[in-house]
């Protein structure tokens, strides 16, 4: 069980895809995921810009390698992380 503080949403926006999650973290300045995530959504920026249009359930492999790809980000950043969204790269996959 997670005795975080209450959940934060993280997003990873890159590739014409922008991913949201609510996840717990250690605490508001930690910036990073520590906990498990209970939302997802995927929105495809270049189709529905207003992101009206959950299509996570449509491509979990998506959301799994954009998941991957925004922990990873969040880990190296650590303390210094800053904001909830984090920008990838274009030319990252």
């Amino acid at each position: 069980e997670c005795t975080c503080s209450q959940p934060e949403r993280k997003a990873l926006r890159g590739n014409g895809y922008k991913l949201l999650m609510r996840c717990a973290v250690e605490g508001r300045s930690h910036g990073g995921i520590t906990g498990p995530c209970d939302e997802r959504q995927l929105f495809d920026l270049t189709r529905d810009p207003r992101e009206q249009r959950d299509i996570a359930a449509k491509q979990p492999e998506r959301v799994a390698e954009m998941e991957r790809l925004l922990r990873e980000r969040l880990e190296a950043t650590g303390p210094k992380a800053q904001g909830s969204e984090v920008q990838l790269d274009d030319n990252m996959k």
